[in-house]
């Protein structure tokens, strides 16, 4: 699974042993915190009575970063190795980065455990000797201590703590930052050769200064080809008379050409005829085209988020949307698709025009109760 394309519950998630917990962990979650970076604590995010191992698990899978700290009791706790094991597991299933910290052991002793990682294995040998599966755990473990400690990170030994923890905090911030060439928007026709000039201008890669780019023009600008960079012969007329009434504005092609792909031509004919029927060609009456096609759940859901769950994050409107009896999993991800709405950084955002749709069609429905 691309890195990128996957919804992550969290930022960071850190690995990490007891001894840590109130110096250099302690610092470098209050570091996260001060950079909007939202890190999972397993000390504070896990309901009461929710399973651990099986929480924790999630919590690892659902973290796009993993930092793991490690310090000289590291190996000697089960339970730091079982969640090693799992962190080098996505590695490979699902490319998450992993970033090694070596508090207060070198990354040779990780890597050969040898010293005290040494005898916390021979302890471990000596308790599990008669048991066949968790001998066979072990060498997992090791594996997966090799194959982290061999990845790039920092020794912190004799350096300043809160240096470095600077220094981590700026690596995962650039790996969370998508780069502009990288934007969901890359299907827009038109866009890599101002991306590329933004990027000039704004001097992505230096750490000291904070640049400031202002943009003029109307909402939601640039062009969308109905998510292709081909259009089919046959239907070349009717693309340009879909354009023609989404009137330029991008927001409005973006969605009507999402609301046409993969229909047929009859299909694509019947929506262009009912929009001739407006002549004003209002960007509403466009809009309005995609909001009708949506079953009576979708428009619920859409009608929902525009008067109250706009800029929302995605888990809490989703709890509301269960708790009204919807399924807001494939509805979310319906109007995602249909660009009726965005998710960024899991949270639930919304053109301010979809907005002033969805609360005209919720005045059309009570005309004389515009609070219902």
């Amino acid at each position: 699974m691309d890195c990128m394309s996957k919804n992550w519950k969290y930022d960071v998630f850190v690995s990490f042993r007891g001894e840590t917990r109130f110096n250099f962990t302690d610092h470098l979650f209050a570091a996260l915190h001060r950079h909007a970076i939202l890190a999972f604590r397993d000390d504070t995010k896990l309901d009461k009575g929710e399973v651990i191992s099986e929480g924790l698990m999630q919590a690892i899978e659902g973290s796009q970063v993993l930092i793991v700290v490690f310090s000289m009791n590291y190996a000697s706790s089960t339970w730091c190795l079982q969640e090693l094991a799992n962190i080098a597991d996505c590695i490979q299933e699902t490319g998450q980065h992993v970033l090694p910290v070596f508090y207060d052991v070198s990354p040779s002793e990780v890597r050969k455990q040898s010293g005290n990682y040494e005898v916390a294995f021979m302890e471990h040998e000596e308790r599990f000797k008669d048991d066949g599966e968790m001998m066979e755990q072990m060498q997992r473990w090791r594996r997966a201590l090799t194959q982290v400690a061999n990845l790039s990170g920092w020794d912190l030994r004799d350096k300043s703590q809160s240096v470095e923890i600077e220094k981590i905090v700026k690596v995962v911030t650039r790996i969370l930052t998508p780069k502009l060439s990288s934007s969901p928007y890359n299907d827009i026709v038109g866009m890599q050769s101002p991306l590329e000039e933004l990027e000039k201008l704004l001097v992505l890669d230096s750490d000291d200064d904070v640049r400031v780019a202002g943009i003029c023009g109307m909402g939601g600008i640039g062009k969308k080809a109905f998510k292709s960079n081909h259009v089919a012969k046959d239907y070349e007329s009717l693309t340009v008379s879909a354009l023609a009434y989404a009137n330029g504005l991008p927001l409005a092609i973006r969605v009507l050409g999402s609301f046409l792909y993969g229909r047929d031509f009859s299909e694509w004919s019947s929506a262009l005829v009912r929009l001739k029927e407006y002549p004003s060609k209002d960007v509403m009456d466009v809009l309005r085209i995609s909001f009708d096609g949506l079953e009576d759940m979708e428009k619920e859901i859409f009608l929902d988020i525009a008067c109250f769950f706009c800029d929302n994050l995605e888990e809490y409107v989703k709890d509301i949307l269960r708790i009204r009896g919807f399924h807001p999993d494939i509805g979310i991800r319906t109007l995602i698709d249909k660009s009726l709405i965005a998710s960024k950084l899991r949270w639930i955002k919304m053109h301010d025009l979809l907005i002033e749709l969805g609360r005209n069609v919720v005045r059309e429905k009570s005309p004389n109760e515009p609070r219902k």
